[in-house]
């Protein structure tokens, strides 16, 4: 041991003989390994000799600077003491304008079956799945009916339409077959003959039911998916039944009744006559009078109630001179009820307004006859 506090008499002799051994030891061999400070101070316990960390750091220095890949930033490594380099994420990539190269697709992994080289499978090609495929496509009905008559429906012909049913396939616009009769009435068919309306005869009132059915109904006997409780007219929203989860109920319906000035009067019926509330007009050469009129019952005029439309300019009135329909505007209403007769446009006949055919309207300052459709 080499005491510190030795005189300085007794510390020059001792390190000059250290420094004469140090020149007469011979020199170490040059070797090309480099110490570490473990090898002189020792390793850590626990610790793995001779571990290859070289190796790992240069796998991943070989990773991280992969050929054709994006720009990278530099980060310090403390444990290495270098920097390492990193791609940039693809969104800093995105915003510097840099559009980063597609990897190469991935091949498909091998089928199981082809692993057992089974030599009956066949490798199918993937196809489109479309609704038709897994069973979702439009059930759209079929062209033709069995069962139903022969020959196409007359779409030109007076028409009742449906709207409510809970059966949706019942909600369409039938078309009257006056050569198909049942009961002594005429049926009415939709445009595909899936369904018609027909008069039972033996319980008096109307019902629906599906083409297939048309040769029992011929035998006398009342299928029906949907049936008027009374024997009114079919044109009726009100008591109407419909079959629907096993049992009878009442839908709640909007009925609308069509012909045209071609077709016969069709509201001959003094019964029905009183229970027609609104009626639409189509087809006038006066655009103003092709609108809706509801019935007033408040608003008598000439004996008769009256029909407004909603602005409650334009109104239909009983023309109890002439006897007959006719439509006027507010304009003239002191005068209609004085007696007097003016209108734009009126019925040759007294049959009731309703009815599409008969109407006259001034064109070119010439009575002639109205081509227009009446939508009860």
């Amino acid at each position: 041991k080499v005491w510190l506090k030795a005189s300085p008499s007794f510390c020059r002799p001792l390190h000059l003989a250290i420094l004469q051994r140090e020149r007469c030891a011979p020199p170490l061999p040059r070797s090309s390994t480099m110490f570490r400070a473990s090898d002189i101070f020792g390793r850590r316990p626990g610790s793995t000799p001779n571990k290859p960390l070289a190796a790992a750091k240069a796998g991943a220095a070989q990773k991280r600077f992969e050929p054709d890949s994006g720009p990278r930033t530099g980060t310090w490594d403390p444990a290495t003491g270098k920097y390492c380099q990193e791609e940039l994420p693809a969104d800093i990539q995105e915003l510097m304008g840099i559009k980063k190269k597609l990897k190469a697709e991935a091949q498909p992994e091998q089928d199981e079956r082809e692993a057992w080289g089974n030599q009956d499978f066949v490798k199918q090609q993937p196809r489109v799945l479309g609704p038709s495929t897994v069973g979702l496509a439009a059930k759209g009905r079929p062209a033709t009916v069995v069962g139903a008559p022969p020959g196409p429906v007359d779409t030109d012909s007076p028409s009742v339409e449906y709207r409510g049913f809970s059966k949706v396939d019942l909600n369409d616009r039938y078309y009257e077959r006056p050569e198909v009769p049942i009961n002594q009435r005429p049926t009415y068919w939709a445009s595909d003959s899936h369904y018609f309306l027909y008069w039972q005869g033996e319980v008096q009132r109307w019902s629906i039911c599906d083409g297939a059915s048309f040769p029992a109904v011929r035998a006398g006997q009342l299928p029906g998916w949907a049936y008027k409780q009374d024997h009114r007219h079919l044109c009726q929203a009100g008591g109407w039944m419909e079959a629907w989860n096993g049992e009878w109920r009442e839908p709640e319906l909007e009925v609308i009744f069509r012909s045209t000035s071609h077709h016969k009067p069709q509201w001959d019926d003094p019964i029905i006559q009183k229970s027609i509330t609104t009626v639409e007009f189509n087809g006038f050469s006066m655009k103003e009078l092709n609108t809706r009129y509801f019935l007033r019952a408040d608003e008598t005029i000439q004996g008769r109630p009256s029909y407004w439309d909603m602005s409650g300019v334009y109104f239909v009135y009983w023309q109890q001179q002439t006897q007959r329909w006719a439509i006027c505007d507010l304009k003239c209403i002191d005068a209609v009820r004085e007696g007097q007769c003016p209108g734009w446009a009126y019925r040759a006949d007294s049959s009731h307004f309703a009815n599409a055919c008969g109407w006259m309207e001034t064109r070119s300052n010439q009575w002639v006859d109205a081509i227009i459709e009446t939508s009860v």
